[in-house]
């Protein structure tokens, strides 16, 4: 699985360990899940998930207890794992979770930020523009979080900054909705725009600007339910 960055991190210092079995497991079940191929209460049989990856057993129950601690899968006694189920509530109140842990960091940023978390979350945003959202995911997320992780680490509050860290895998799930929405399509130059409308904001140093940037960034998923299918 990819790495999480610490915030503020840039993604192009980060040295990736080579990807473990369990690594490539977790990630291809997490897809999955998000992209709903594995439904909502599916059961997750280690025997069958064993054969289709060509895997351990072992492998598969370690893949499965670190989906369980990332809150994608729900584990039980005796009865083994099942896909959790993301309601649209669920997916906008996880923005909401998203948008107060940032209003929070803005109350303790000291204007101007720096130019260097400037410069990363300005090329983190613009090279959202070269992906294909629905191929290139993973890279997405990995410059959302140096973006977002810049903007958080500028608060200088250790304990906000974990707090934030513990979402992370929740980032997935608010949004994934919005690329999937029927008959829209979500290109990397509409993200790149989202988030460069929000460091703009973050530029200017107006807390009531700033406000209202982070309010509209996570509120786009309000709208992004998927007809007929939960998270």
């Amino acid at each position: 699985m990819i790495e999480e960055l610490p915030a503020g991190t840039d993604s192009r210092k980060v040295q990736k360990k080579p990807p473990t079995r369990v690594d490539m497991v977790a990630t291809a079940l997490r897809n999955e899940i998000l992209l709903g191929s594995r439904y909502p209460r599916e059961r997750l049989g280690e025997l069958d998930l064993a054969e289709q990856h060509k895997v351990s057993r072992g492998t598969i129950r370690e893949a499965l207890q670190r989906l369980a601690a990332m809150g994608f899968v729900i584990g039980e006694a005796h009865r083994g794992y099942t896909v959790r189920e993301f309601t649209h509530e669920d997916v906008v109140g996880l923005g909401e979770v998203f948008a107060m842990i940032e209003l929070q960091a803005i109350r303790s940023i000291r204007f101007p930020v720096s130019s260097e978390t400037v410069q990363i979350m300005r090329e983190s945003a613009e090279q959202m523009s070269e992906l294909d959202l629905l191929r290139d995911f993973d890279r997405f997320w990995e410059l959302d979080r140096t973006f977002h992780g810049s903007l958080i680490a500028e608060s200088k509050r250790p304990w906000l900054i974990d707090t934030w860290l513990r979402q992370q895998p929740f980032l997935n799930v608010i949004t994934v909705p919005t690329i999937l929405r029927p008959g829209i399509k979500y290109p990397g130059s509409v993200a790149t725009e989202r988030h460069l409308e929000l460091l703009d904001a973050l530029v200017s140093g107006d807390p009531e600007v700033l406000h209202r940037a982070i309010e509209d960034h996570y509120h786009q998923h309000d709208e992004a339910e998927i007809p007929g299918r939960t998270l």
